[in-house]
């Protein structure tokens, strides 16, 4: 897959700059759910606007039923949804605000090839994709701007808000949701449905305890002639 073009990062660093001034935050929070599709492969990204609580600040684009039933198991659990640790176990492409340290090399040097200049803690763009069991990565060219897309799509609706255009998802009892979609060579904003979707299912985090002591009992001791040995096992991410 390609990496995104200058502009294309021009672009993104541009719309979440706008994205922060407009403070969407302030006006919504991580129980709203606003919806845009994929103008050219159909999936719908699922965004839900993150300050509410003053931890994290940015935006997450849940991709697709699946994402978005994640995000609510999430927000069903003890974690804080609004953790950027816990958007990292997400089927989702983010936007944000982390101190200069949260980078990486490939970050900084993408803000210095732009010539853009941050200072001052939490106050730093932070692009990822995450899918579950991987590491967090970097940004492919079409996540970008599909993410760019989404940044001016919340930009737009917080815009209306004064006006009474757009009250704010909680008036729909959480049943409904405004939703950009691409029709005919132009964007259309109307409100849809929220579809029905059940969690994933979750592997328990804890250990089959009655295998791992048949495992001890056959195969993981052994004697050698300088004494027992025992198998050491982990985890991690692929």
């Amino acid at each position: 897959m390609a990496e995104p073009t200058a502009q294309q990062w021009l672009d993104l660093y541009g719309a979440f700059r706008d994205y922060c001034q407009a403070t969407p935050w302030e006006g919504l929070d991580d129980t709203n759910v606003l919806v845009i599709e994929h103008p050219a492969d159909q999936y719908r990204g699922y965004c839900v606007v993150m300050g509410g609580s003053g931890l994290e600040y940015g935006l997450a684009v849940f991709i697709g039923e699946e994402g978005l039933a994640a995000y609510w198991a999430l927000t069903a659990g003890p974690v804080d949804s609004e953790s950027l640790a816990s958007l990292y176990e997400l089927n989702a492409v983010s936007a944000m605000l982390a101190d200069r340290e949260d980078l990486e090399n490939p970050d900084r040097a993408t803000i210095r090839e732009l010539g853009l200049k941050y200072r001052g803690r939490g106050s730093w763009p932070l692009f990822r994709r995450t899918i579950p069991g991987y590491v967090p990565w970097f940004l492919e060219a079409d996540e970008a701007v599909f993410l760019t897309m989404a940044l001016r799509y919340v930009i737009d609706l917080v815009e209306k808000i004064p006006s009474g255009e757009f009250a704010g998802c909680a008036a729909s009892g959480f049943d409904s949701a405004p939703t950009r979609v691409f029709r005919n060579g132009e964007w259309l904003d109307q409100w849809e449905p929220i579809p029905t979707v059940q969690p994933p299912v979750s592997i328990p985090d804890y250990p089959d305890l009655g295998r791992l002591q048949q495992l001890i009992q056959t195969n993981s001791i052994q004697t050698t002639s300088k004494g027992r040995l025992v198998w050491e096992l982990g985890i991690f991410y692929n």
